[in-house]
């Protein structure tokens, strides 16, 4: 299964949005500072975004549904998959500083990213997945979790049920503005069980998860063939 990370893939998509003002020499991680960055994102990926969040040994069912290379087909193309990449994982110390704030670096960065999302409240049981209509303004994000689930072929077989929900949220024609209300009543009437984060920048969310990660050693990324 070919991955791309999230960097190559902002960095292509301003390339091709030809925002020249971001052009020169800037890092990867300048350029996902930027709401320009995100609007170019956005532009170049028609649907939604999600983020799987799962322990690579502690999540084992998780782990081997992704290992089993299925994720960018399942998900579709209008269903853009974020994950970890945990081949150099690393933890440096007991506290890490991230913008400013310290998070405790003997959790896992795709958990904290969980946690992150819906801090002050008790966050939700991992592991599970987070469906993001966008990146930019006040974006909606639900999240499903897959902790009962026992292997691979369960995993599976939810997220295909959550993705298929999900394509059909957004509609023949992708919208972005209707997709939280549209797919929250879809996961009601299927009777899975979900939780809303409270309307933040989600933006700011990810480049903090992001940058947690990096300096981790591991990176965000998506698998190629699921990308329109």
């Amino acid at each position: 299964m070919e991955t791309i990370s999230l960097a190559s893939l902002i960095e292509e998509a301003v390339a091709d949005a030809d925002i020249k003002k971001l052009s020169g020499n800037v890092t990867s991680f300048e350029l996902l500072r930027t709401e320009e960055s995100f609007i170019a994102l956005e532009q170049a990926h028609s649907g939604i975004f999600a983020f799987l969040a799962f322990h690579p040994e502690a999540d084992g069912a998780v782990a081997d549904y992704v290992r089993e290379g299925t994720l960018g087909s399942d998900s579709g193309a209008h269903i853009l998959v974020l994950y970890t990449d945990d081949a150099a994982l690393r933890t440096p110390g007991r506290t890490l500083s991230v913008d400013g704030v310290d998070i405790d670096s003997g959790v896992h960065p795709a958990y904290e990213m969980a946690r992150t999302l819906f801090a002050p409240k008790t966050p939700p049981p991992l592991p599970g997945i987070i469906f993001v209509d966008r990146f930019t303004g006040e974006g909606c994000a639900l999240y499903s979790g897959l902790d009962e689930l026992s292997d691979a072929a369960e995993v599976r077989g939810r997220l295909r049920a959550l993705f298929a929900l999900a394509e059909n949220a957004l509609g023949p024609e992708p919208n972005r503005d209707k997709f939280g209300k549209s797919f929250g009543i879809a996961l009601q009437a299927a009777q899975i069980p979900y939780e809303r984060a409270g309307r933040a920048s989600l933006r700011e969310w990810l480049i903090r998860g992001y940058q947690n990660v990096v300096q981790r050693g591991s990176d965000l990324v998506t698998v190629i063939g699921a990308l329109l």
